[in-house]
């Protein structure tokens, strides 16, 4: 079962999907039931065979990778290597997360897009382990359009209109009132300096590619 390709679909558009992560922060998995988590450091190639298949049988690949750097913004050699990889195999979506920090949103090719790190989406977290309370507490939101095309016989699919986001998790003094707030909607009583911040977020998310489009809308 952890071999096989699941396919799905929405609105006449197939998809595969599927995770890995680099490991489990010290655990692992009972003698005889490594199926349970997949960890591509234990065989990379056997990550990359599944894409292969996927891109065989579905429309659109999406894979969720465990990767990278902690408290970084930027995507460490392991994460650019990997995605270059995996789009190679046939992945056209590949989304990202571990750092705790977002991290840029790129093309790969002509068909795939690659959002290096979603940071924290709702967070508590605080900077004992690294990081500055506006990092650790800003989440990354991406959107795409998926088009499916048929012209005398011959189907394509394509990945066009790449949006980015940030939200911030605003609280009250005492962490209560826990919340997701869109960057642009925040106010200085929420987060001092607030535009500042999302102004260096945009930075961020442009680093690799600055055709991404900013807002959700």
């Amino acid at each position: 079962e952890q071999d096989a390709v699941n396919v799905h679909e929405c609105n006449g558009i197939t998809y595969a999907f599927n995770a890995w992560t680099y490991g489990m922060n010290g655990n692992v998995c009972p003698d005889g039931e490594e199926y349970l988590v997949n960890c591509y450091r234990d065989d990379p190639q056997k990550m990359l065979n599944w894409v292969k298949e996927a891109d065989q049988k579905a429309d659109v690949v999406i894979v969720s990778m465990h990767w990278g750097t902690e408290y970084i913004s930027q995507p460490d050699e392991e994460q650019l290597s990997l995605a270059q990889q995996l789009a190679d195999a046939g992945a056209d979506i590949i989304i990202g997360n571990h750092p705790h920090n977002i991290q840029p949103v790129t093309h790969i090719g002509d068909h795939a897009v690659v959002f290096y790190a979603l940071g924290n989406g709702i967070s508590s977290q605080d900077t004992t382990m690294g990081g500055t309370p506006e990092s650790v507490l800003t989440g990354l939101i991406g959107s795409v359009t998926v088009t499916k095309t048929e012209t005398d016989g011959t189907v394509q699919t394509s990945i066009s209109d790449v949006r980015a986001d940030v939200i911030y998790t605003a609280h009250d003094d005492h962490w209560g009132n826990i919340h997701g707030r869109m960057f642009k909607d925040l106010t200085n009583e929420e987060l001092p300096d607030h535009d500042t911040y999302y102004q260096d977020d945009i930075r961020i998310i442009h680093a690799m590619d600055d055709s991404i489009h900013i807002g959700l809308e």
